[in-house]
């Protein structure tokens, strides 16, 4: 009885993602989710299985969808079209979501990502599906010149509000950003 009053969860340093879907049992009313994994190996796993995709199927449906979702793990993706994917994949889970912010541990040497034609899309019918929510953060995503004038057309195209996306170098967002 107790914990079905708890609002506010913080996990810290679990390697398996199946807790989390146990957890929604424990907590119904959770408003305000945090998972946070740092390390990507400890003396039980030989790797954690806190992939984002993993992550986010788990946080997802079911639950009742937290209204506050923040989520750190231990690796930066090899390729940035695979997050981008696992976003859009995972997008029914941002219905009724006021922020989202998602973490990756920073890599030591950042990468510039310059979008191809069908990586533009795909971050578009993204960005499309997190519109509803009111704060998105993403840490780390760095964009080339060009690749951030093509978002940022669309989103003023679009009609979406810019400032409510704070995923784009350090944190800025593309009003910040001098093209």
């Amino acid at each position: 009885m107790v914990l079905g009053n708890i609002t506010h969860l913080e996990i810290w340093e679990t390697h398996d993602p199946s807790l989390l879907e146990e957890l929604k049992t424990a907590f119904p009313n959770l408003v305000k989710l945090e998972v946070i994994t740092c390390e990507e190996m400890d003396t039980r796993w030989d790797e954690s299985g806190m992939e984002l995709g993993v992550v986010l199927n788990a946080c997802g449906g079911g639950w009742g969808a937290p209204k506050h979702l923040y989520i750190e793990l231990p690796s930066y993706p090899d390729q940035i079209k695979d997050t981008i994917q696992v976003l859009v994949d995972t997008r029914e889970m941002f219905v009724g979501l006021k922020t989202l912010e998602i973490g990756m541990m920073e890599c030591e040497n950042p990468r510039i990502h310059n979008l191809a034609e069908n990586e533009l899309d795909l971050f578009k019918q993204l960005l499309i599906a997190l519109d509803e929510v009111d704060l998105v953060s993403i840490h780390d995503l760095y964009f080339g010149k060009e690749t951030l004038r093509n978002i940022l057309h669309f989103l003023e195209s679009s009609k979406m509000y810019v400032s409510k996306f704070k995923m784009f170098q350090d944190g800025l967002t593309l009003s910040e950003i001098k093209l």
